[in-house]
């Protein structure tokens, strides 16, 4: 115990400590933004009436989440067959509601906008000539209408509840019943989860020096030749191992608080396959075959919001962890700090690469048909394999011996 104690003083070596914890500040400073953007979003008894299209792209506004607030207020987290009526009645009031306003609006005589009742839409004609003459205002106007993020004067909800519940209707004829749950709150977990991330990168700037530092010290030697020796070394993994684990888990920590001062506490029970799968059929930059986006989907069918969020959390503290001993394991025998730091940059940009495969869905940069838990159940299986084969290889010196 008192060896890993010396190893932990180590590895939170004050002056390393203070830039870590600066730059990590720095992050938690630039994350408040998207922390008020997702307060804004998720507060949706504060909407106002026209949410314009440029509130609905800064992801202040979102009128997916304010249509499966009105359904999970009216029908609970379920929407069975025998709600199909009131469903269909509830569109068709609206649809009147909309076609009426829409012949006296002022913006849609304005613009010269025409609604379309087959499809719930608006579709604006504006003369060439007069384009130039638009300002931003106008802009937003015309992108509020033809997004569907506006509600009309004498309206009950805004334009895109049309569209909205005819998926809803489409899916409960097709599977019999339908899961409320909002895929916008899923995609805007996205910045949280990123703040594991960092602080996942945040260990290993701890995690490379320390191990370079003790490389330097020419113990590798006593390491693999003394009893001691190769004691200590399994002491330094340990407190590599928990020096990083202290630092990711602040992180999931800082995630989680900012996760709960979100106001969706309603959605916790609420399962999130059938909003997965509804919105990954409809996304067609995946570029997916049908066996891949039912592959990639089904894992989540009737798992609840909650869990969702608890499961990914438990994911990136692994493989952050995962990523830090690896670094350890190599950096504990490299002595110079530049090399070191090339052989430890792959697994930084493993993080990265995860964040947009799994968390960043906004982007489309990067996807994969395979599953999050599968990859770091992979991950963190050869960790143990590698720690280990490391750790005989130790065992095997004192036969030798």
């Amino acid at each position: 115990m008192t060896i890993l104690l010396l190893e932990l003083k180590k590895l939170f070596h004050p002056v390393r400590l203070l830039l870590v914890l600066a730059l990590l500040c720095c992050f938690c400073f630039a994350v408040s933004e998207s922390q008020r953007k997702a307060l804004s979003l998720t507060d949706t008894a504060s909407y106002p009436d026209l949410i314009t299209s440029g509130d609905w792209l800064s992801k202040r506004r979102s009128p997916d989440l304010l249509f499966h607030d009105h359904l999970l207020e009216r029908y609970g987290e379920t929407v069975t067959a025998a709600d199909l009526p009131g469903l269909a009645s509830e569109r068709e009031q609206l649809l009147r509601q909309i076609t009426a306003a829409a012949a006296q609006d002022p913006i849609v005589l304005r613009y010269g906008m025409e609604f379309h009742p087959e499809t719930g839409t608006f579709t604006s004609s504006i003369d060439k000539a007069f384009i130039g003459q638009l300002s931003q205002e106008d802009w937003d106007d015309i992108g509020s209408y033809e997004g569907g993020t506006m509600r009309l004067k004498g309206t009950d909800h805004p334009i895109v509840f049309l569209s909205q519940y005819q998926t809803v209707i489409d899916w409960i004829e097709a599977k019999g019943v339908y899961h409320v749950m909002s895929y916008d709150l899923i995609a805007m977990l996205e910045d949280n989860f990123l703040i594991v991330i960092v602080f996942s990168c945040g260990a290993l700037l701890l995690t490379v020096p320390y191990g370079v530092l003790e490389a330097k010290s020419r113990t590798e030697g006593l390491s693999a030749s003394t009893k001691t020796g190769r004691a200590h070394y399994s002491r330094k993994l340990a407190g590599a191992a928990l020096a990083s684990g202290l630092v990711i888990g602040l992180g999931v920590l800082l995630a989680i608080l900012a996760f709960s001062q979100w106001k969706v506490s309603r959605y916790y029970g609420c399962d999130i396959g059938d909003a997965m799968n509804i919105c990954w059929d409809e996304t067609s930059y995946l570029h997916f075959s049908s066996y891949h986006r039912f592959y990639q989907t089904a894992a989540w069918n009737g798992m609840s919001f909650g869990a969702f969020y608890g499961l990914r959390l438990l994911l990136l503290f692994l493989l952050g962890l995962s990523v830090n001993l690896l670094a350890a394991i190599l950096s504990l025998r490299i002595k110079n700090a530049v090399t070191a730091i090339a052989c430890t940059l792959p697994l930084a940009l493993l993080l990265l690469v995860y964040h947009l495969a799994y968390s960043a869905l906004s982007t489309g940069f990067l996807h994969t048909s395979g599953h999050p838990c599968e990859l770091v159940a992979g991950i963190v299986l050869l960790t143990l394999l590698i720690t280990a084969a490391r750790i005989f290889k130790n065992r095997r010196a004192e036969v030798c011996t």
